[in-house]
């Protein structure tokens, strides 16, 4: 938990740290539950430092122990966070069919919870492949996702704000990006708020406000 929060405040070298005691102490103990959710938070923190193949090992580890434990649902969260790793690696046909496995999980588990994250995650591949269209429908159905979290409402929203940069829209998308923003500053999730305000720059630097989108552009740096 310590990890956790360390790798949320933007401290990922901390967390990596703290999070390799917590896996070393559950293997010393040869608790296999717990092996795999330390394997799991390993793999984020090695994620948020850029290592992408190392994470994608260490999810396919915590993933094979978590299924073998039946934990059902945090085998689904070690895929939803293989979909984003390979997305950002640029595996964008390997990314989508993890996420569309993954999404056929959460509604066999029920996870609405789950659901809308993932169906955010479609949306932005969606919005990466310049599929503007479908984007917007993926993130209406989870908009119609019932009990959702903060953080599944923060990721709503934001990438209702790229999808609308990306169409020209950038007062509407700015706009929808600060309020997305807001969310994520409430719950404390210092990269995806980076990468929000990196998104705010671009929104600036397209209506000519160099300056602002400089300003931007290091906020997003400093969060990240």
């Amino acid at each position: 938990a310590s990890a956790r929060c360390k790798r949320r405040l933007g401290r990922p070298s901390e967390a990596l740290r703290v999070q390799e005691q917590a896996l070393g102490l559950a293997e010393a103990a040869g608790i296999e539950p717990w092996i795999a959710r330390a394997t799991s938070e390993l793999g984020m923190s090695h994620f948020v430092d850029g290592r992408l193949s190392r994470a994608l090992a260490l999810w396919e580890q915590s993933r094979t122990l978590h299924e073998r434990h039946g934990d059902a649902p945090r085998a689904l969260v070690d895929e939803l966070r293989a979909a984003m790793a390979l997305r950002e690696s640029g595996r964008m046909l390997a990314a989508a069919e993890v996420a569309e496995r993954a999404y056929i999980h959460a509604r066999r588990l029920r996870s609405s919870e789950l659901g809308a994250i993932i169906l955010c995650e479609l949306a932005q591949l969606r919005l990466e492949s310049g599929d503007l269209s479908r984007a917007s429908s993926l993130l209406g159905e989870a908009e119609r996702t019932p009990e959702r979290s903060l953080l599944a409402d923060a990721a709503i929203i934001a990438r209702r704000g790229f999808v609308e940069l990306a169409g020209g829209a950038c007062e509407h998308a700015k706009t929808r990006i600060q309020r997305a923003l807001f969310l994520l500053h409430r719950i404390g999730y210092r990269r995806f708020e980076g990468g929000a305000v990196g998104y705010l720059g671009v929104a600036e630097l397209a209506r000519g406000r160099l300056a602002s989108a400089r300003s931007r552009e290091s906020s997003s740096s400093a969060s990240t």
